[in-house]
């Protein structure tokens, strides 16, 4: 199952143990950082190569998927919110 953009701060605060939900994909844990870098893009990551242990065990992840249209206002609704853009507006 892809992960979405709107389930990203869901999980952190079901790990935190604020909520519970289905198909949890983070551990249970005390602290959680959430690190959002607008338009890096997957591609990007890809054809440049850094060294870096931590972009390497993110590509090594199934990538995720952003909201439609992936513009930045929507992105970030999306994102806040939890919510898919047809949701949010």
């Amino acid at each position: 199952m892809p992960r979405e953009l709107s389930e990203v701060l869901p999980q952190a605060a079901a790990a935190l143990g604020v909520h519970d939900i289905a198909d949890r994909w983070l551990p249970n844990s005390e602290q959680v950082i959430v690190v959002l870098i607008d338009g890096l893009g997957l591609l990007n990551l890809e054809q440049s190569p850094v060294d870096s242990p931590l972009i390497e065990q993110i590509l090594a992840q199934p990538a995720g998927q952003t909201s439609l249209p992936s513009t930045t206002p929507v992105a970030l609704a999306t994102f806040g919110t939890g919510l898919l853009p047809g949701a949010h507006g």
